[in-house]
Order: structure tokens, then C-alpha cells, then sequence
């Protein structure tokens, strides 16, 4: 993987770390507020869920701007040539989740689950623990979109990108190890995520001479001190891949939910070798 300017680089980790930032306060903050009344389920949650809107619609338009300075800082730094920072409906992202309903809309889900959790004879705490998960999911994906969005958009319609390179942000998974080969994606292909997922989408600009290296996946996890690696892999699976069982491309798989939503996964060792 490969720039035309150092500078480029650093561009696009420092706007990966920003929005992971974000996304992890919104966890947080959202977190801090959860609190299920067992008996008035459905009113508790409608009152966390209007305070989600407002905080998830608040890290959306954030990340919308932050979208748009990361797309002209890293032309110009690739080129050598300012153009205004792109500008988008602000109304496609903010306020909507990734699949295009109104967030509120889109949270009625985590409720859904804890009520198919307590008809499945879970207590209430479990039920609650399961709407918490879903929830928290939820929100930082829909906050996260509102930047992947608008770039993935721009790369298609801008006519200044032959694609994009994946770039992982942080400790991460053999998943997303394993997707960032370094491999030029067209425009129109968009970037495989999970929830909780950092990765962003690096422009590959047309006419550019690339000169700068970035590592790739491979490289990312074989720089990695031991602990590290087992912390990204799981132990087991991290071992494996040192000593040359299994290969890290072979960690990459893809699984479709009940939604009809499509996530990548790290693939078990249990489907590799038989065991884990």
C-alpha cells in the first residue's frame, strides 16, 4: 500500500483515530446511561432512546465534517493541490442510520431483541444485557457511517479516485488483518466492516506517482509484540499463524445476519483445522 506523499499517511491515520475516538465516547456516554426499568420496559428504553438520537445525530454530523476535511487534506497533500472540501446532503447521514431509516426507527431493534430474549424465557437482566449490546452496536455504526458514507460516495462520483486501499486503525482483528492485503478496490466496491469496526477507506488517486509505503496486514500483525497479536487473534489462532499453520488471508470470512446485514468475521480456527 502506497501514497505519493508521506504526509498522505498520517492524514488518513490521524482521521482514523478521530473517528474511533468518537465512536468509542458515544459507547461510553451511551453506556453510562442505560438503565432499564423492569417494570416499564418499554418506557425506559424510549427515554434512553431519545437521548441516543440526539447524541448519535450529534457524533454523525461530526463525523460528516471530519469526512469532509480528511477528503481535501488528502487530495491536496497527494497532489499538491488545495480544493475546497467537498460538501454532502447532510440530511442522507445525519439523523439516519446506515440502512437509511430515521434512528429512531432503526433503534426499535434492541428492543425487539429483549423482548424476543424474555418470550425465549431469559430474565430481565439478561434481556436487558442483550438490548444494551445491540444498542451500543448500533449507535457507533450509525455514527461511523456518516463519514464512510460520504467518502465511499465522493470515490464514485469525484472522477479523482481509482479506488481505495483499506486501512486498519488501532488493535484490531485477523478480519480486518487479513482484508487489508493492499489490494486497489474500485470505487463502487464498499468497505466490508463488522460492529465495532475502525477500519477506514484510503483514496487511491489517478496520476499520482505512489512513492510512500504503508504496511499491510500481514506486515501490521508480524510487527506486533507477541501480546499484542495474541490479543488481536486470540491466542491460539495468533500462535498458529507464527509458526505457519494457518495463513492470515485464511482468517477472512463473511456472515450474513437475520437483518440481511453482511459483516466480516474472523473466521474460528474450529473451521480451519478442526479444532480451537
Amino acid at each position: 500500500m502506497m501514497a505519493a506523499n508521506s504526509r498522505s499517511l498520517l492524514i488518513t491515520d490521524r482521521f482514523g483515530r478521530r473517528l474511533a475516538q468518537v465512536a468509542q465516547r458515544l459507547k461510553l456516554e451511551l453506556d453510562g446511561r442505560w438503565s432499564l426499568d423492569p417494570g416499564d420496559f418499554d418506557g425506559s428504553y424510549d427515554l434512553w432512546r431519545r437521548v441516543a438520537v440526539n447524541m448519535i445525530t450529534a457524533a454523525q454530523r461530526h463525523n460528516l465534517h471530519l469526512a469532509s476535511g480528511y477528503l481535501a487534506a488528502f487530495s491536496a497533500s497527494e497532489t499538491g493541490r488545495r480544493t475546497p472540501p467537498p460538501t454532502f446532503d447532510a440530511d442522507e447521514y445525519v439523523g439516519m442510520s446506515r440502512d437509511g431509516k430515521p434512528l429512531t426507527e432503526a433503534l426499535d431493534r434492541p428492543l425487539i431483541d429483549a423482548k424476543r430474549a424474555m418470550s425465549d424465557g431469559k430474565d430481565v437482566a439478561t434481556a436487558s444485557s442483550t438490548a444494551r449490546a445491540t444498542a451500543l452496536r448500533s449507535a457507533q455504526m450509525d455514527a461511523y457511517h456518516a463519514a464512510r458514507g460520504p467518502v465511499a460516495g465522493h470515490l464514485q462520483v469525484s472522477g479523482q479516485a481509482k479506488g481505495w486501499r483499506r486501512v486498519v486503525v488501532g488493535e484490531t482483528c485477523g478480519a480486518c488483518l487479513a482484508a487489508a492485503d493492499g489490494r486497489i478496490m474500485p470505487p463502487s466496491a464498499g468497505l466490508k466492516i463488522h460492529p465495532g469496526c475502525d477500519c477506514v477507506a484510503e483514496p487511491v488517486l489517478s496520476g499520482v506517482e505512489e512513492r510512500f509505503y504503508r504496511p499491510d496486514g500481514k506486515q501490521i500483525f508480524e510487527s506486533q509484540p507477541l501480546a499484542v497479536q495474541d490479543e488481536s487473534l486470540g491466542s491460539t489462532t495468533a500462535s498458529l499463524v507464527r509458526e505457519g499453520e494457518i495463513d492470515l488471508a485464511d482468517l477472512f470470512s463473511e456472515v450474513t445476519t437475520e437483518g440481511g446485514n453482511t459483516f466480516i468475521k474472523q473466521r474460528p480456527i474450529s473451521e480451519l483445522i478442526g479444532a480451537e
